[in-house]
Order: structure tokens, then C-alpha cells, then sequence
């Protein structure tokens, strides 16, 4: 599947209607067969689910990201931030690649900030260095933030949620940062470039796992009640 740029919000929703029309079996229109919004179909419940929102001063990216198996349909727009309210303008772009292209993919539509951007760092490279701040500290650190990048990651069997990931970076001095709340306090990390791919992807990694996993115990549950049968 060729990719494609819808050029307003309309289009795009438009293209999900008619994906949907197509998930409900009838996909023809006046025009025959719809192959763009047929190619969506497979994504629209996909198992392995991503949301990316990535801010550098007052504009930026909102990414979703689906896998079905191996194949990825990635969805860019770019936004705006103004206040902590988010405006998505119109652009839309929908990417379709295989696994293996997820993170050169993402690192094209992230800024242009090289610890954003940065290919993978092996696990024995990527250890984090602890930064004890105090809440000033924290302040002040923040005001000077060139970038931040919100990442969850979910993998799904139907209606059942088996995983969820979250993770917060921020770019400060044009190193990279990690945020979360540990025990109720904040905990800040700093990282080398690269950190961010290595997590995505082993993230996705596991969220792929997590669903081959769930599938193989309903085959251990079916050959189980299969047996019985027979007995």
C-alpha cells in the first residue's frame, strides 16, 4: 500500500467512515472497491497501539502508530501547542511499513533535535544517570526544555487490555531526559541519544510478545478442551 497525505481533518475523517463501512462488509461504493480505506480496516482494532505526542516550543507531532503481525500503519499530524491545548491543524499523513521500519519512520517526522532522532543505543550503553534535584532545581531545569516527547504504548486482545507503558523525555540543554513519579516524588534521569528508540522498540516488542503469549494459552485452553472431548 502506496503512503498517502490527506490535506484537512475532513478527509481523514471521511477516510474512517468508509473504513468503517468496509469493517461492516460493504466496501463498494460508486467507485468499486476502496483500497485505502480497506487497508485500514486491519488497523482500526489493531492489538499493538501507540501514541506519541511530541512538542518543541509551540508546535510539533502527534503520532499514532497500529501493528497487525508485521505490518505498521504509522498516522502524522503535525500540531500546535498553545497553553497546554493542542490544535491539530489539517495535514495528515498515513505511513505503511513493515516492523523493521518503525523507528526510521518516527525519527523523520520527530524535530529536529539529534537526542530525539538518535538510531538505537545497545541495552549496555543505555544505562541511566540519576539526577538529584531539588524542586527548584526541577523549575529550573524545565525552563529551559527544548522539547518533550509523551509515549503509551498498549497491547490488546479484543476488548482486554493486556499491557500498558508510559514514558515522558524531555530535552533540556540538548541532552535527554526521563521523567516519572516514583513513590510520589518525581524522579528525573538523564540518558544518552538513542535511549528513546531502544525503549520504543523493545516496548513494542513486548506488547507484540504480551498478545503471542495470550494467544498461545487459548490454544493450550482449546487443544486442553479438545482432549477432554475425545476422552
Amino acid at each position: 500500500m502506496a503512503n498517502h497525505t490527506l490535506t484537512d481533518s475532513g478527509t481523514w475523517q471521511d477516510l474512517l467512515v468508509r473504513a468503517r463501512t468496509a469493517a461492516d462488509g460493504d466496501d463498494r461504493g460508486e467507485g468499486g472497491e476502496d483500497p485505502l480505506a480497506a487497508a485500514l480496516v486491519e488497523h482500526m482494532n489493531a492489538p499493538v497501539r501507540a501514541m506519541l505526542t511530541c512538542t518543541m516550543g509551540d508546535i510539533g507531532v502527534l503520532i499514532q502508530l497500529t501493528v497487525v503481525s508485521d505490518h505498521v500503519l504509522i498516522v502524522v499530524d503535525p500540531i500546535t501547542a498553545v497553553d497546554d491545548e493542542i490544535t491539530v491543524p489539517g495535514e495528515t499523513q498515513l505511513i505503511f511499513a513493515h516492523t523493521t521500519d518503525i523507528w526510521a519512520i518516527l525519527s523523520a517526522v520527530l524535530p529536529p533535535i539529534d537526542c530525539l532522532r538518535a538510531p538505537a543505543t545497545p541495552i549496555s550503553d543505555a544505562t541511566p544517570a540519576a539526577l538529584n534535584l531539588t524542586a527548584e532545581q526541577c523549575d529550573t531545569l524545565f525552563d529551559r526544555e527544548q522539547a518533550n516527547l509523551h509515549a503509551v504504548v498498549e497491547a490488546w486482545d479484543q476488548d482486554t487490555q493486556l499491557g500498558q507503558w508510559g514514558y515522558w523525555w524531555s530535552v533540556v540543554d540538548n541532552r535527554l531526559h526521563s521523567i516519572c513519579v516514583v513513590d510520589g516524588h518525581l524522579s528525573i534521569q538523564a540518558w544518552q541519544p538513542g535511549a528513546i528508540a531502544s525503549t520504543l522498540l523493545q516496548t513494542v516488542t513486548a506488547a507484540i510478545e504480551a498478545i503471542e503469549a495470550r494467544a498461545g494459552d487459548a490454544e493450550l485452553v482449546s487443544a486442553s478442551v479438545a482432549d477432554t472431548t475425545a476422552v
